[in-house]
């Protein structure tokens, strides 16, 4: 069985500006393309997401973490 691991807050925050920094590279041609608006205008919309679901991002993982840090523990002592 896999074991807990902990992560620190540099770790997750690089984590998150890595998942959302590819979902701007993937996601400002197709928003461009499919709101018929400028390739600026997409960035700003994207930034606005960004700014939203950085910090989510980031919360989700540490609660993940969290959670299942508590069920291996859970886990291994039945084991």
């Amino acid at each position: 069985m896999r074991q807990a691991r902990n992560v620190g807050p540099g770790v997750r925050v690089l984590h998150a500006l890595g998942f959302e920094g590819g979902f701007i590279l993937i996601g400002l041609p197709i928003a461009a393309w499919m709101l018929d608006i400028s390739l600026g205008q997409a960035f700003l919309v994207e930034v606005a997401f960004f700014l939203f679901f950085l910090p989510y991002t980031m919360a989700y993982n540490w609660v993940w973490d969290k959670l299942r840090e508590r069920w291996i523990r859970r886990h291994a002592c039945r084991a």
